[in-house]
């Protein structure tokens, strides 16, 4: 860490995290690791004492280990971890720069690796428990970290740089804890009568002056002018602000815009979310579900609901989309009117990671929750072997990913579409190891193989998939010495178009029917829009007033 991390910069990213956790049922613990184990914050209940002592605590980080010695760590971490909990949320959150390495010698080393993977880890897997891994530099052991992660659905980050690692703690802690928080819109947010405590993280440039905050009441605080219910943590990177019995309004603060800003509540009105997965198999899908709780009991009461708007944005490859939740009885053991919303949301065929954005909003309140989901592609790497002179197979070797997927549970069927436009099922073979060879005959003219993959089984925790990737393509030239047929010699004009052409061309769609007057029909409706407008403003403010005093009834009741 003297190379990775010479500021110790691990030690404000300690303590963000510290102070990001929820105290209400939590118990957390912070161990240092070298060549040995050494306790820094005891495992015990999250409450404000434990923040504090975690905060002077986190002061005592150094840099002067040896070793790297990850199942030391793992292990202690998880003492009292022996069977599953179904009421507990079990989660390990590692950082290291290094490789795995208990001693100088490589024998005991690669020992150490090998009973970390092959023991320790199908016995946390068995308890339920979430590994989430951070590498910082290139140096550290991201084949160990990502194993760890991939086979208990934790959360695998890389950073290069020490000054990442706070946002890198965010990041994780957002996929390790359910904590709702507020639309932070232009730095203004917005506190209603349901919550209890506000937390509103600051990320500044190091150097820059502590932020301002601005109460609805006009009243200004800073670091050094605090009012009653209030703590205020300055770090030379960020401010973290907690504020009890928050004053209700739109508060405002007086700081750099920054998209990882975040304000997070304790609130009676909150949100539920299922557990959602934080990895998925290219062509995988889950299906997103959102309730609002009133005191943790689920509110059903459908004048209230009808008054409240959820949505999804989902952002992936910079692109955004919005996706409406709808109360329409998806799922397993959902009902209409059972007050979850729900949408499904595709993993899709790339490997990418998907950024979901849960909002929902009334006329009297706003909630907010993130989630990240790495989309691990396909279940399998392929590699395309062509023939060489003299043979007669080409072939398709896949590596089926043993860190996401059960090796045992999985079935793989091909329908292989030949350069001569058949298609058949084909099976795979044993190759070395636990790879898979699926022949192909050579084909003397050469052409365009299309092989489509049927993937089932079960991913590393269990979840079973079913899944149809996108097709494979394997282009194959003809063979030397072939002469091929002059097309001319086979012209028909009454003949379909030649199986050998390329797809897209045979089913390219033509348009040659049905012209239609599109601009007298958008005349038309520009037309009627505006008459819609105009009618909709009008009506608008006449409902506007009905709708916030309804809302702000029906919340006052649910507080009572």
């Amino acid at each position: 860490m003297k190379k990775n991390d010479p500021h110790n910069l691990r030690i404000p990213a300690l303590r963000l995290l510290t102070q990001l956790l929820p105290k209400a049922g939590n118990k957390t613990g912070v161990w240092t690791f070298a060549e040995k184990v050494n306790m820094l914050i005891p495992w015990k209940p999250v409450d404000k004492a434990w923040q504090e002592k975690a905060d002077t605590a986190a002061g005592q980080i150094h840099s002067r280990g040896l070793f790297t010695n990850i199942p030391a760590a793992i292990e202690t971490a998880s003492f009292a971890w022996e069977q599953p909990d179904l009421q507990t949320k079990r989660s390990i959150i590692l950082l290291t720069d290094g490789m795995l390495d208990i001693a100088k010698e490589p024998e005991k080393n690669a020992a150490a690796r090998r009973k970390l993977l092959d023991e320790a880890l199908p016995r946390l897997k068995a308890t339920g428990a979430r590994i989430h891994t951070i590498a910082l530099s290139r140096e550290a052991d991201a084949e160990v970290l990502s194993k760890l992660s991939g086979a208990t659905d934790g959360w695998f980050q890389s950073v290069d740089d020490a000054e990442a690692l706070q946002r890198a703690f965010l990041k994780i802690f957002e996929q390790a804890a359910n904590r709702d928080s507020l639309p932070l819109n232009d730095n203004r947010f917005k506190v209603d009568a349901q919550i209890e405590e506000f937390t509103l993280l600051v990320f500044r440039k190091p150097g820059s002056a502590a932020a301002q905050l601005i109460s609805p009441s006009g009243k200004s605080h800073d670091v050094e002018h605090l009012a009653e219910g209030m703590r205020w943590h300055r770090d030379a990177s960020y401010d973290l602000i907690t504020v009890e019995k928050p004053e209700q309004g739109e508060w405002v603060l007086k700081a750099a815009v920054d998209p990882d800003n975040r304000v997070l509540v304790v609130s009676k009105l909150g949100l539920r979310t299922p557990e959602i997965p934080n990895n998925l198999l290219a062509g995988e899908s889950i299906l997103y579900a959102a309730s609002l709780t009133e005191d943790g009991e689920l509110i059903k009461r459908q004048d209230f609901l009808d008054l409240v708007g959820f949505s999804l944005q989902e952002e992936r490859a910079g692109f955004r989309e919005d996706h409406p939740l709808k109360d329409d009885g998806q799922g397993a053991d959902s009902v209409r009117g059972d007050g979850r919303y729900t949408v499904e949301i595709p993993a899709g065929e790339e490997e990418l990671t998907i950024n979901l954005d849960l909002r929902v909003k009334s006329p009297t309140f706003e909630r907010r929750r993130q989630h990240g989901i790495h989309v691990y592609g396909a279940p399998y790497d392929y590699v395309i072997r062509l023939a060489k002179e003299g043979e007669h197979q080409h072939s398709l070797e896949l590596s089926p990913k043993a860190a996401v997927i059960d090796l045992e549970s999985l079935q793989l069927q091909a329908q292989v579409t030949g350069p001569d436009g058949a298609t058949q099922a084909m099976p795979f073979a044993p190759g070395e190891g636990s790879k898979l060879l699926l022949s192909l005959p050579v084909v003397e003219s050469g052409g365009e193989y299309s092989v489509v993959i049927h993937a089932e089984g079960r991913t590393a925790t269990g979840r079973a998939f079913k899944i149809d990737n996108a097709p494979i393509r394997i282009a194959t030239e003809p063979l030397a010495g072939h002469a091929p047929v002059a097309q001319e010699e086979h012209k028909d004009p009454h003949a379909k178009a030649d199986e050998h052409e390329p797809k897209e061309e045979a089913h390219e769609p033509e348009e040659t029917e049905g012209h239609t007057n599109w601009a007298l029909w958008i005349g038309i409706g520009l037309g009627l829009n505006v008459v819609l407008v105009v009618a909709g403003i009008l009506l608008a403010r006449l409902l506007k007033k009905r709708r916030l005093a309804a809302v702000a009834e029906l919340a006052g009741e649910l507080g009572d």
